[in-house]
């Protein structure tokens, strides 16, 4: 991968949708342009008409195009829930950047399941896969859990890169000031992630406060985890989550799976 002074970078992204994984995608873009680098949004799918922002993430302030300038001297950033789009392009530069492994499986499922009906109409829909044949993708990771995963698959230590994240930083300058003497009998859980197990230790402790983390705004979420003084999620966990690291700059015993 090259970056020349007149390179483009492009950052796909699912449009209004707001969770670890794209806010990841904006923080990149974000970085990018701090460092004087031409970046931009590139939302799916691509439906002009409509503001693809998330709301939550207008404060990054972000330029966004529906145009890829298919040339060698750009680049495009490409997560690996969406790898058919690796194949859209043909000139430029393309990243692949593993923001989970779990995702990925998940995503070439659908594909599959999604064509069964239609497998005398059209060709198998593209996606990535560790055939050898890819070796000019360069692979960005966010987890050692994905770097090691690619390792195994054989895709050469020189084509990983480490890319990752980084905590709002409204949120880190608030944990700051949390007093762990103020906390409450609180425990807040994902709903979304291992609650069969969670249910069970409810029952079995009815006089804790159970809050679920859904529904919010990051600001009502950063003052749960200033209130809570457990975090418990026992779902999986397909990259570095956000949510456990938040809970522990906010002072909560984090329990995981």
């Amino acid at each position: 991968m090259k970056l020349y002074p007149d390179s483009k970078v492009y950052v796909l992204c699912p449009r209004n949708y707001a969770s670890g994984g794209p806010e990841l995608c904006h923080q990149l873009c974000s970085q990018l342009i701090k460092l004087n680098i031409n970046a931009f949004m590139f939302y799916v799918p691509n439906t002009p008409k409509h503001n693809p922002v998330p709301e939550v993430y207008m404060k990054y302030h972000l330029p966004y195009t529906f145009d890829l300038e298919d040339s060698e001297k750009n680049i495009f950033v490409i997560p690996e829930y969406f790898s058919e789009y690796l194949y859209t392009v043909k000139k430029i530069q393309r990243v692949f950047w593993w923001l989970s492994v779990d995702n990925y499986f998940e995503k070439i499922s659908t594909l599959i399941n999604s064509h069964l009906p239609k497998v005398m109409a059209e060709p198998i829909p593209k996606f990535f896969y560790f055939n050898g044949e890819e070796d000019d993708i360069t692979h960005f990771v966010q987890s050692e859990y994905a770097q090691q995963f690619l390792k195994l698959n054989g895709i050469p230590a020189n084509k990983i890169y480490v890319m990752e994240d980084y905590l709002n930083q409204t949120f880190l300058s608030r944990a700051m000031h949390i007093d762990l003497n103020k906390k409450e009998n609180i425990v807040a859980y994902n709903p979304k992630k291992g609650f069969k197990i969670t249910q069970q230790l409810m029952k079995l402790a009815p006089d804790i406060d159970w809050r679920p983390i859904q529904n919010m705004t990051p600001a009502q979420v950063q003052e749960l985890l200033a209130q809570a003084k457990v975090y418990i999620d026992f779902g999986n966990h397909p990259g570095k989550d956000r949510i456990p690291r938040e809970a522990a700059i906010s002072g909560c015993v984090v329990i995981t799976r």
